[in-house]
């Protein structure tokens, strides 16, 4: 029975019972407040499901489908691809870093076995005051630094609040607000608001999942670095309990800052500065800046060698238009130099001034310097646990190269590292946010916006005199409220960015006369069919092609005709045989249509004879593993002959994760029949296989379907 409690005291209450958490004894309102600790897999009795869940999140994986990450496999993640400028990767080094594993010491593996599923440690998120310690290469409580008994810890189990989460991810690549800049233990008791407006306990005191929402064990939310995605909910800051309407163009006061929200993102105002101290902590909430791991120093508080970690605080964001989307660089990848910083990516935000989805962020921007394979353009995965046990810079390199399948002689040298990371905790009171000036001033230091494209598009004369003679320039507020407030002038009359989305004049583009070309085309010289396959058709244009066309004109058609495609057609059906020629063309936006090029076939049909017509592929996309997707195959019969299909089958190494209905098939003349195809990923991986499909077409006796999918750990519901 399903309780529903309202009083706020008794939430908890209710989640434990809807989560099935059986009443013991007296104890009704606590179904926990009786047990005794009887072991890590005692919470199993009753939360198979939930296990389930948590076994498929990223929490535990420590990978998952890779949703916004430009690059690399589907699948993504710290567990086996993931190359970063911190503690670079856990190749070789699973016993440290697998301390914030959700786990007892076991690494995750795809297949939910009991194991697995007892292997999750349920208390590292669900008890604030429980403590764990190394055990024989496993994990056992540590109740010498617990202030409760066992016994009390699973009687007393709780959802997450704010310690559970910020043990692991506060202390990320080693220390306490070493990664993120933005994420420190102080985040769990502050009571400094101007810390944290947010989490201060004299603040919002909110808990993480008030704005990280939670859907069975999965979590909303992703840094730009992350490459997985957990759940895939869009965050906001304007919801209908938090900041409502301040995401839309009239939710604040000012009409100037306004017209920054579709493009500026809220975090960018309200974080001027991160990697800040609380004011009642006697811990340094600054942030590593730069790591050199050529440079090994002896920790005395970890009892081991680190690289110099040289850190700061109070740092100002780096500025970068972000569509949502990252490029992370993956292990055994080939590292890409940028020239113009001298160093090698590890995450780039993707976007830019002119995409229509990207907006101004902050970000954190540290490097770190680290051993890049030269023969063999990689950067390496040093093997750490050598490093941090010897301090031996040379074999930790050479280790790692061995780990990485390399040979341990490849030559390797230093190179410099970047990474770019999303800031967006550490939100002050409102009346920290910036103000114009700190923007928009001649003298104005926090970010710089030429760099990120506020420029003019040409010299003050060429762009002035678009409309009047060369005038004295004023101030920029003078000179950008009396062309954009008051004429209601687009940007682009002196930009290179337009911003369509306020319906300002956009100024008259210069008229395109340049017709499209023709570049290649062709088709069979032959065909036996009415239907003729083009081989190949591609054009090019000084804007963009807009349309292509096949018929058997020779006169130039109009942009406005009937029969455009947006996309180059892959056949094109004659009305009867013969030698037949036929015309392509290209057309673009500004309605200039190409000169046309030519082919000619000789049809010369089968009488009454089949013609089976099938698609070339169907693909599944992500279906979650232990579910199925059934997709129907239409197969069409073009012929004057019934279409007798004698054998139906699946062949590759992905076949036994494809069904089919049926092993034959009859489709009468001109009509079509279908096959219906199930996918039923055992793994979390891609999948491929081929149907093979014969029948009495003497054309082509025999065709191939391919077939393609990918099974993941979650198909999370998108509010996107």
């Amino acid at each position: 029975m399903k309780w529903i409690v309202f009083e706020k005291r008794w939430t908890w209450v209710l989640w434990f019972l809807v989560a099935g958490f059986p009443a013991i004894g007296a104890a009704a309102t606590n179904p926990h407040g009786t047990l005794q600790w009887q072991g890590y897999q005692q919470c199993m009795t009753c939360h198979e499901t939930q296990a389930l869940d948590m076994h498929g999140s990223s929490h535990y994986q420590w990978k998952g489908p890779a949703l916004y990450t430009v690059n690399g496999p589907e699948l993504q993640g710290k567990m086996d691809t993931a190359l970063n400028s911190y503690c670079v990767a856990i190749l070789g080094n699973w016993s440290a870093c697998g301390t914030c594993h959700v786990g007892l010491g076991a690494m995750p593996t795809q297949d939910a076995t009991t194991a697995q599923l007892q292997n999750i440690d349920c208390l590292m998120c669900h008890q604030k005051d429980y403590k764990r310690k190394k055990v024989n290469g496993g994990f056992a409580p540590d109740t010498a630094n617990m202030t409760i008994t066992m016994d009390q810890a699973v009687q007393t189990v709780h959802k997450p609040v704010r310690i559970n989460c910020l043990q692991c991810h506060a202390k990320g690549g080693g220390g306490d607000n070493n990664k993120r800049g933005d994420m420190a233990l102080a985040h769990s008791t502050t009571t400094d608001r101007n810390f944290d407006v947010h989490m201060a306990t004299t603040g919002a005191n909110l808990a993480c999942q008030q704005c990280h929402t939670t859907q069975d064990h999965h979590i909303a939310g992703r840094g730009s670095d992350l490459r997985e995605t957990d759940l895939d909910v869009k965050m906001s800051c304007s919801t209908s309990s938090c900041h409502t309407e301040k995401s839309t163009s009239n939710g604040h006061t000012s009409t100037d800052i306004n017209h920054h929200v579709p493009r500026v993102a809220c975090q960018t105002c309200h974080i001027k500065t991160y990697a800040r101290n609380a004011t009642d902590t006697t811990a340094d909430e600054s942030t590593e800046m730069y790591r050199d791991w050529a440079v090994p120093e002896w920790n005395v508080g970890l009892n081991r060698y680190e690289p110099k970690i040289v850190r700061g605080s109070n740092l100002k964001p780096e500025y970068r238009f972000w569509n949502g989307t990252s490029w992370n660089y993956s292990i055994r990848e080939t590292a890409i130099f940028d020239a113009a910083k001298g160093t090698y990516p590890t995450s780039r935000p993707e976007g830019s001034i002119n995409d229509p989805n990207s907006a101004l962020y902050p970000f954190k921007y540290k490097k770190a310097n680290q051993p890049y394979a030269d023969s063999l353009g990689v950067l390496v995965a040093l093997d750490t646990s050598v490093y941090f046990s010897t301090g031996n810079y040379d074999n930790a390199v050479k280790t790692g190269l061995e780990n990485m399948g390399y040979s341990s002689s490849s030559l390797y040298s230093n190179a410099e590292t970047d990474t770019y990371q999303l800031i967006t905790h550490e939100v002050p009171p409102k009346a920290n946010a910036l103000s114009c000036t700190q923007c928009h001033t001649s003298s104005a230091t926090q970010m710089n916006l030429k760099s990120l494209g506020y420029v003019m598009k040409g010299t003050p004369a060429t762009t002035c005199t678009q409309c009047h003679g060369q005038k004295s320039i004023p101030d920029y507020k003078t000179l950008h409220d009396k062309h954009v407030k008051n004429k209601q002038y687009d940007c682009s009359w002196c930009h290179e960015f337009a911003r369509p989305e306020r319906g300002l004049i956009m100024p008259k583009p210069a008229k395109d006369t340049t017709p499209p070309s023709i570049t290649v085309f062709s088709i069979p010289t032959t065909s036996s069919s009415l239907t003729v396959p083009v081989i190949s058709l591609a054009a090019t244009d000084n804007v963009g092609v807009t349309g292509y066309l096949l018929n058997e004109s020779s006169t130039k058609p109009t942009a406005t005709n009937g029969g455009w495609s947006f996309v180059p057609p892959t056949s094109y059906t004659f009305a009867s045989s013969g030698s037949k020629t036929l015309y392509a063309w290209a057309k673009d936006a500004a309605g200039n249509v190409s000169n046309s090029r030519a082919a000619t076939v000789v049809i010369t049909p089968t009488s009454g004879e089949p013609d089976i017509s099938v698609p070339t592929s169907l693909n599944f996309g992500s279906v979650q593993i232990r579910k199925t997707l059934t997709q129907s195959l239409i197969i069409s019969n073009r012929g004057q002959k019934t279409l007798n299909i004698t054998d139906i089958r699946i062949t590759g190494t992905g076949a036994s994760s494809f069904r089919i209905d049926k092993s034959t098939l009859g489709v009468e003349p001109q009509k079509t029949g279908t096959v219906d195809i199930t996918f039923l990923p055992k793994k979390a991986k891609s999948y491929t296989a081929l149907v093979n499909i014969t029948s009495n077409d003497p054309d082509t006796p025999v065709v191939d379907v391919s077939l393609s999918g990918t099974g993941v750990f979650r198909v999370a519901r998108s509010s996107r």
